[in-house]
């Protein structure tokens, strides 16, 4: 004669589980929301290409930088808008030039670009 005339079977309540998926979900959106701070720098230059030639002593460089704490060109500070967007314009001597583009992060990592330009 057995004491338990039915097989013991776990049963966890709702709220448990209820309780399961919303711990879940916050950990799984801390997580989405932490990518931009553990993939590291991105520096996307929109205009002029790396190697080009231009006509006009004035060029404009536009790209983005999203999540920067400093962006620079030529160590000279440069400022995105919201989404991290820039548009910075340049007089450039006649001949060859290196532009460098210098963004960093909150911790500390950086990202270089350069643009090799020869203006006429």
């Amino acid at each position: 004669m057995s004491f338990y005339p039915h097989t013991y079977r776990s049963q966890r309540s709702p709220v448990a589980i209820i309780a399961l998926i919303f711990f879940l979900c916050v950990v799984g959106y801390g997580v989405f929301e932490l990518r931009g701070v553990l993939s590291g720098p991105r520096l996307t230059i929109l205009e002029p290409d790396e190697w080009s030639v231009s006509t006009s002593s004035l060029i404009i460089i536009r790209g983005t930088a999203p999540q920067m704490s400093k962006l620079a060109l030529n160590g000279r500070q440069i400022f995105t808008d919201e989404k991290g967007s820039f548009v910075e314009e340049l007089l450039l001597p006649d001949g060859y030039s290196i532009l460098e583009l210098v963004a960093t992060d909150r911790l500390n990592r950086t990202v270089t670009k350069q643009l090799h330009i020869y203006n006429q």
